[in-house]
């Protein structure tokens, strides 16, 4: 039996966990999310898919979209799962339905 790396697997586990009802029922305009961790610079990388095609940066906050909240709160409770730290740093990009970015903050 091949052993497995569950490193390997880690971006595609959070990615799964996150586009889950942990988050969806809290977010319903979020239709999932993909989870890209960037060793080199010490970030994951969320790309965050909205299935809300009349969302924009102008309107996100009146459409009950806070992606730092997200970020800051839920997604953080889930990061000991997957020993992660808590201060990991992220990076995000909006996407919506057409795959164009609606907002991003790589800092």
């Amino acid at each position: 039996m091949e052993d497995v790396n569950i490193e390997d697997y880690k971006n595609k586990f959070l990615s799964k966990i996150l586009s889950s009802h942990t988050i969806t029922d809290i977010y319903p305009m979020v239709d999932r999310i993909d989870a890209y961790e960037v060793p080199q610079v010490n970030r994951i990388i969320l790309r965050i898919y909205i299935n809300d095609p009349d969302m924009r940066e102008e309107n996100m906050y009146h459409k009950d979209m806070d992606p730092y909240y997200l970020i800051d709160y839920h997604v953080n409770r889930i990061l000991p799962y997957f020993s992660i730290p808590k201060n990991q740093k992220f990076g995000f990009v909006l996407l919506n339905p057409k795959g164009q970015p609606i907002f991003s903050d790589m800092n």
